[in-house]
C-alpha cells in the first residue's frame, strides 16, 4: 500500500516512512472482515480514544495550503498560507502532517485547505522529464553544439551541419 501511495503521488522513496505511517493509520480506521460489524482495529488498539473521522482522510501527497502562524507572516500584502504536500494525520495531537516544499521540512497544522486533484511532486517530475526531452531533442536536432546559439538555425544532416529553415 505504501509503494502504491508513493507512486501515485510521484514521490521519492525518501517519504517511505511517512507513506507507511499513513497506510497503517488508514488500515486501522477502516472496517475489516476479521472483526465484528461496527468495530475497527482503532477501537481495539486505542481504547477510550475517539476514532478519527473518515472525512479527515485525504489522498497521500496531494497539495495542501497551511495557514501560517502570525509569528511567521509578513506584514502587508504577503501570503498568509504556505504551499505544502499532505503526508498524513497526526495521531498525538489534532492536525495534519505536511511537507513544506520551500523549507523542505515536516510541519504540523490544523488550519489546512486541500487541493485533492493536484500532486506537486508528480508535477515536478513531469517538468523535469519535459526539460530532459527538450535537451535530447536539441541534441538530436542540432548536434553536439546545441547550446551554442549560433547553431540554432542549422540542422544536423548525416553528422554535418547545414543551414535549416527558421
Amino acid at each position: 500500500m505504501s509503494r502504491t501511495m508513493l507512486l501515485g503521488a510521484g514521490m521519492d522513496e525518501d517519504f517511505w516512512g511517512e507513506a507507511s505511517f499513513y497506510a497503517v493509520f488508514l488500515r486501522n480506521i477502516f472496517p475489516t472482515s476479521a472483526l465484528p460489524a461496527g468495530v475497527v482495529p482503532w477501537d481495539l488498539w486505542m481504547r477510550g480514544v475517539k476514532r478519527p473521522s473518515l472525512a479527515l482522510c485525504k489522498p497521500f501527497g496531494c497539495e495542501a495550503y497551511a495557514l501560517l502562524p502570525k509569528s511567521r507572516r509578513r506584514k502587508g500584502m504577503w501570503a498568509k498560507a504556505v504551499r505544502c504536500v499532505f503526508l498524513g494525520i497526526e495521531t498525538e495531537r489534532k492536525g495534519f502532517r505536511l511537507w513544506e516544499i520551500e523549507r523542505k521540512r515536516v510541519m504540523f497544522s490544523r488550519d489546512v485547505a486541500f487541493n485533492e486533484k493536484c500532486f506537486p511532486f508528480k508535477e515536478l517530475k513531469e517538468e523535469k522529464a519535459n526539460e530532459r526531452d527538450v535537451k535530447v531533442f536539441k541534441y538530436l536536432y542540432f548536434g553536439e553544439d546545441a547550446d551554442d546559439e549560433r547553431n540554432w538555425g542549422k540542422v544536423v544532416d548525416g553528422g554535418e551541419l547545414r543551414e535549416g529553415k527558421n
